[in-house]
């Protein structure tokens, strides 16, 4: 699958935003599509999150954050059934604050 190149989004986003958004969509369906059948359902569930995350937000700043604190949250849950509940201490991005139930853990 390939994408448009990058000017080509950019002349879309200042003057088709709505043209944009449906090439989004049927990327990401199929992307989706193309993924095992084991990893289809849980792709799905994430889309509809982020989805529901861009309709809820003030603005795009707002849809951005908001989407990167839910793949922090993916990540950390990950790697906690992974490697067990101990692994929070030890998390992949040892430099960076991770987010639980929206509270922030900083790093020593």
């Amino acid at each position: 699958m390939e994408l448009p190149d990058f000017d080509h989004l950019r002349r879309l986003a200042d003057k088709d935003p709505d043209e944009l958004e449906r090439l989004r969509q049927f990327y990401c369906a199929q992307l989706i599509a193309s993924a095992p059948d084991r990893y289809r359902h849980r792709l799905k569930g994430l889309q509809f999150q982020i989805d529901m995350i861009k309709r809820k937000s003030k603005n795009p700043l707002h849809s951005c954050i908001q989407i990167s604190r839910l793949m922090m949250d993916n990540c950390f849950n990950m790697q906690q059934a992974i490697k067990g509940p101990d692994s929070a201490t030890d998390f992949a991005c040892n430099n960076q604050p991770y987010y639980v139930n929206n509270i922030i853990y900083l790093r020593d």
